[in-house]
């Protein structure tokens, strides 16, 4: 019996079916790279959207930034205080000279929040309630011993965004709100004084006190000679002083304690200049520091342009050396304030409109009218001729009388920023 082998042939995969699986594998990778494609599609989509935003965010924080800096200026330079017939209103200051002259252009707002409701018809609480996470409205008060607040909106130019910047502002006098009657000339002598020319002193002011000094007058030489009015008559004669002879009238207060304890200590040193200040005037020397217009240190002087420090607010610390002015100061409309902490020297002949608080009257020489007041810690060797004549007295709370300097600042410690979405 024979067997017979039959062989079956080797089927070999055909072309169809390689291409098949290449197709689904090519499938598979144009849909994991179609997916990578619009993942990163979408994210740079975003990442663009999220540019754009901090983009507009940025720019509607720049134009509120400017405009509160452009309020800050204006409230500054005058307190946002105008007077006479066409006077403007704070926020109409504000309006002209930020929003259409300064910032002409920017999308911004710009308010002084005092009153309400503010202008448009806005109160305090919905110009506050364009940025939620702002504090309550209701804390802010009226300036003066409260703070008033200078507020700025800021919007991209599409609008789509904004940005709230505020900052709180206050005004306090630089002279003291009890100091419409201050006497002309303040001194507490720790040192010994000397008079050696003449001084005269003139307060019609009913019941003004002319002189009001820690020290005893009568231990003074030269000569002083102070004039009052008398059943309404200006300029009588109430004090004098010739060598060891002199007689005081009532506007002469002289070595009293008060004065003596508000400037010198215990030992019979003198107190620092900044608590001299306090005691006399009632207001802190360091916001009359900041708040003044000019401020010179130790060894620099005033430039010859005395016209141009009418009206001014002048602080000198002229440390261990002398501060001469050596010119003439203000003007009877826009008298100064000068402050020196130091030695003030008057030499020459000038003539100073305003107030002079100083620690050490060193020295005088010459002939110097001061229309205004005199205070001084300590006076030492005051030669030559001095008139001193007291203007009437004023209302402390008058921002619109030239003689009440107003430091106008803005509260330390309360910038806040508030960002709307």
């Amino acid at each position: 019996m024979s067997i017979t082998t039959v062989s079956y042939p080797t089927i070999a995969p055909t072309k169809h079916q390689r291409g098949a699986a290449t197709l689904v594998i090519s499938v598979v990778l144009l849909l994991v790279l179609s997916l990578i494609a619009a993942y990163t599609s979408r994210s740079s989509f975003l990442n663009l959207n999220v540019i754009g935003a901090q983009a507009r965010l940025k720019e509607a924080q720049s134009n509120a930034e400017a405009a509160l800096d452009c309020a800050l200026a204006q409230y500054t330079a005058n307190g946002l205080l105008e007077t006479g017939s066409t006077a403007r209103t704070p926020d109409q200051i504000l309006q002209q000279e930020c929003r259409e002259r300064d910032l002409a252009g920017l999308p911004i707002q710009v308010y002084y929040l005092k009153t309400s409701p503010e202008p448009d018809g806005y109160t305090q609480n919905t110009l506050f309630s364009q940025c939620p996470a702002s504090v309550s409205a209701s804390n802010l008060k009226t300036e003066g011993a409260s703070p008033g607040h200078l507020y700025a909106v800021g919007r991209s130019s599409d609008g789509s965004a904004v940005y709230c910047v505020g900052i709180m502002v206050s005004s306090q006098r630089a002279i003291g709100d009890g100091a419409a009657n201050m006497a002309t000339i303040t001194a507490a002598m720790a040192l010994p004084s000397k008079l050696t020319g003449n001084l005269t002193v003139v307060n019609n002011n009913p019941g003004g006190v002319t002189i009001w000094t820690g020290t005893d007058i009568g231990t003074m030489t030269g000569s002083f000679t102070t004039k009052i009015a008398i059943d309404g008559t200006a300029n009588q004669t109430s004090s004098g002083k010739d060598g060891n002879k002199f007689f005081v009238g009532p506007d002469v207060v002289y070595n009293d304690p008060q004065v003596r304890n508000q400037a010198i200590d215990g030992s019979g040193q003198l107190r620092s200049f900044s608590d001299f200040y306090q005691n006399m005037l009632g207001t802190n020397l360091s916001a009359v520091i900041a708040g003044a217009d000019v401020r010179l240190s130790p060894g620099q002087t005033l430039p010859s342009a005395s016209d141009a420090y009418a009206g001014k607010i002048i602080y000198v610390n002229a440390g261990t050396g002398d501060f001469d002015p050596n010119m003439n100061l203000g003007t009877p409309s826009k008298p100064v304030l000068l402050v020196v902490e130091g030695n003030l020297v008057l030499n020459g002949n000038s003539t100073i409109h305003g107030v002079i608080v100083a620690r050490n009257l060193k020295r005088l020489n010459g002939t110097v009218n001061i229309m205004g007041n005199l205070l001084a810690q300590n006076m030492e060797d005051l030669n030559g001729n001095l008139t001193v004549t007291a203007p009437s007295p004023i209302d402390p709370t008058d921002k619109g009388n030239p003689r009440n300097f107003w430091l106008h600042m803005p509260v330390a410690a309360t910038w806040r920023d508030w960002t709307a979405p």
